[in-house]
């Protein structure tokens, strides 16, 4: 989503079609973790490849879990699958040191990471980037000034901190986004933190009703501020229209 915005300013920015430059459009193409950071940089081995064999693994496994028919020929399938990936993975972490990924892309990253331990954990951070991303529209929608970071765009925590400052939610409300905040980078990166499934569940539907509640707040805030705008603007009216008829007064 954050590269969708970025996409959406730099379309805002261009002209015309002449203005804009192949590669950067390219940067926008939804690619793999695995394309993106290893495919020939660091072990030559496509990505839908790779996903394949892995999905030929998962089905070969849930067929033992589950005790379905299993042959010989499933039996060369695990053995020749696992070989060929398992010096491909070996490759890959032995030169995982040499893995850069850019600043601006790490937190995606490491989302995507936490949402693949397991269903519950990819639950929560699905929610959490709703979240996320409503919150910097809805506050976008409302011109609010926020400044952006040194990364360029703007955070959960500074989105919240500022609606707070203009008493737009509780401190109440502010404490729990900032609960949240914390349970989403324990999730994210550090893994030696593990919540139970029913915490996990808990902080899901936290989210659910937290943007519920903001998302009032905020839309309760633009209204007022139409409103004002409006009560302004006819006051600003009235002012001329009396101006006019003074003027009016005084020539005749």
């Amino acid at each position: 989503m954050e590269n969708l915005k970025i996409l959406e300013d730099e379309l805002d920015r261009t002209s015309a079609i002449d203005d804009l430059d192949l590669d950067d459009l390219k940067a926008f193409v939804c690619r793999s973790n695995w394309e993106r950071y290893f495919d020939e940089k660091i072990v030559s081995y496509p990505a839908e490849k790779l996903t394949q064999q892995w999905e030929r693994l998962y089905e070969l496994r849930c067929k033992i879990a589950h005790n379905r028919t299993f042959n010989k020929v499933d039996f060369d399938d695990i053995v020749k699958i696992a070989e060929e990936l398992r010096d491909v993975l070996q490759k890959a972490t032995y030169d995982l040191y040499n893995v850069y990924v850019p600043e601006e892309e790490r937190e995606v990253v490491a989302e995507s990471l936490a949402s693949n331990i397991n269903e519950l954990y990819g639950e929560f951070i699905t929610s959490w980037k709703k979240l996320e991303n409503t919150l910097r529209q809805k506050a976008h929608q409302a011109n609010l000034d926020i400044e952006k970071n040194r990364r360029g765009w703007i955070s959960f925590r500074q989105i919240i901190q500022l609606l707070y400052q203009r008493q737009i939610i509780t401190k109440k409300q502010y404490s729990t986004g900032i609960k949240l905040y914390r349970v989403r980078n324990s999730l994210v990166h550090q893994q030696d933190i593990v919540y139970g499934e029913d915490e996990v569940r808990y902080f899901t539907h936290m989210i659910f009703e937290y943007l519920h509640v903001v998302t009032q707040a905020l839309d309760k805030y633009e209204k007022e501020i139409f409103e004002d705008t409006s009560e302004t603007g006819n006051s600003m009216e009235k002012d001329e229209q009396r101006e006019d008829q003074e003027e009016h007064g005084d020539d005749s």
